[in-house]
């Protein structure tokens, strides 16, 4: 109970956090009175709430996804160009100057987006690397392309998980398929290796065992006409 009752105040910290982001588009009309006292209560909110060791600042800090990490100094700076270096809102009438208004509504409601047709194409060229690293480590004479796939793969998975914080279950087929290709890569490439070693070895060992038999052959021969 005590950890549900935990996460639940996490949770309406952030929800907390977009109520101020989207209270302080009031300082941009200037039919809406925002009080001194408001003004002082959101700014003493944002300090408290983006205070280090507080939820917010943990959970962005500690992200995955270095593009939501980037979300915790661009929330600092936002809040200090309102409440306290007076950049955007001048104080004494708690409204934005009309030359900035452009400006400060774009860094209010600015985020990295990633639509939903890119996020698929990137889960796709997972699988899509993930089925080739494993065809052709399974190929032969050719497990090393295998190999070298299986890191494209695994690489390209990295890169997803941090961008998203998640592998979707195509990003995650291709990533055990790519770790099956890179452990199957590895492997055969090892066999082939020493297989084609050991057939020139053994060619070697042929014309060297023919070439003597020549020489052994003219010896013989030149000795019988001798004697």
């Amino acid at each position: 109970m005590a950890d549900n009752r935990l996460n639940n105040y996490t949770l309406m910290e952030l929800v907390h956090l977009t109520y101020l982001l989207r209270d302080s588009l009031e300082y941009c009309h200037a039919q809406i009175n925002v009080t001194q006292e408001n003004f002082e209560r959101r700014a003493a909110m944002s300090k408290n709430m983006l205070a280090e060791g507080n939820f917010v600042e943990k959970w962005l800090t500690n992200h995955p996804n270095d593009e939501i990490k980037k979300f915790y100094p661009q929330l600092v700076s936002y809040f200090a160009n309102i409440y306290e270096e007076e950049n955007y809102v001048v104080h004494a009438t708690r409204k934005v100057e009309p030359e900035k208004l452009v400006d400060f509504v774009e860094e209010t409601v600015k985020a990295p987006v990633i639509s939903e047709e890119e996020r698929r194409s990137m889960r796709n060229n997972i699988l899509g690397w993930g089925i080739t690293s494993l065809a052709f480590a399974c190929s032969v004479f050719l497990s090393f392309l295998g190999f070298i796939f299986a890191i494209v793969a695994k690489a390209k998975a990295k890169k997803y998980y941090k961008t998203f914080g998640v592998l979707d279950w195509q990003a995650k087929v291709g990533n055990h398929l790519a770790n099956a290709g890179l452990g199957v890569g590895i492997g055969l490439s090892i066999f082939w290796f020493f297989y084609i070693i050991i057939f020139i070895l053994a060619i070697f060992g042929q014309i060297y065992a023919y070439e003597t038999y020549e020489i052994m052959n003219d010896f013989t021969s030149t000795s019988l006409w001798i004697f």
